[in-house]
């Protein structure tokens, strides 16, 4: 058997602290997950060497190898 770390044990407890005292409806975030509605957008998160124009090149985190990152439009009320 696993040992439970401490780490692990605070996730379980945060995720369930919240579902507990929320009025939203735990069945209701799964048929969510899983409805024709959904969009869907990939990142690929990386640290990749960059240059904005100042000559010099320095690590940075990047999506999909942008800095910034690719702008994600989406309506209110849609599922991500």
């Amino acid at each position: 058997m696993k040992k439970l770390e401490r780490r692990d044990f605070l996730k379980c407890a945060g995720i369930g602290g919240v579902l507990l005292f929320s009025k939203v409806n735990p069945l209701s975030l799964v048929e969510n997950a899983f409805s024709e509605d959904v969009r869907e957008f990939k990142l690929n998160a990386s640290v990749t060497t960059v240059n904005v124009g100042t000559g010099k090149s320095f690590k940075a985190w990047t999506y999909n190898g942008q800095l910034p990152g690719p702008e994600i439009r989406v309506k209110e009320g849609e599922t991500l």
